[in-house]
């Protein structure tokens, strides 16, 4: 069963950078997917208002002529969205399963994308050098985040 009080926490702890989220949904608590599915839509949220976060910071340290630090910004906005759009497709991955096999046992699967999740670590995602190409690919991913999140929401698990 959840523990209310750790899920209490998780849903009103202030938002960090949460590509390292605070594990306070210990791994066997994960064995529905209806659960995962909820945790991964939570860590979704978090991710989304950090990515917001730093995209000011980019457009106001650009704005200001902090060309570098606009530089660094629109990198973690980049690793953030990566991050964002595999939570999305684990999270309709998961509701694909859960329509396909209602009968089979899905803890094994659930804990793997779990985990993959929780221990993320952004700092493997290559980044272009390219700051045009970066631009286009963090608007793109922006619109496909949008297009995933509107098909989760339209596509609950049954």
């Amino acid at each position: 069963q959840l523990n209310n009080t750790k899920e209490q926490q998780y849903c009103n702890s202030p938002t960090k950078t949460t590509t390292k989220p605070n594990k306070l949904l210990p791994s066997s608590t994960m064995s529905s997917v209806e659960e995962a599915i909820e945790h991964l839509t939570k860590l979704e949220r978090a991710l989304d208002h950090d990515i917001k976060e730093h995209y000011e910071k980019a457009q106001a340290r650009h704005d200001g002529s902090n060309d570098k630090g606009a530089s660094i910004s629109m990198r973690k906005v980049y690793r953030l969205q990566v991050h964002q759009a595999k939570i999305l497709a684990a999270i309709i991955h998961l509701q694909e399963l859960t329509k396909k096999s209602l009968d089979k046992d899905l803890t094994k699967e659930v804990q793997k994308i779990m985990d993959e999740h929780e221990n993320y670590d952004d700092k493997n995602i290559e980044i272009p050098d390219d700051e045009a190409l970066l631009a286009r690919l963090l608007e793109g991913s922006k619109q496909h985040a949008k297009q995933a999140r509107r098909a989760s929401m339209a596509n609950p698990a049954a």
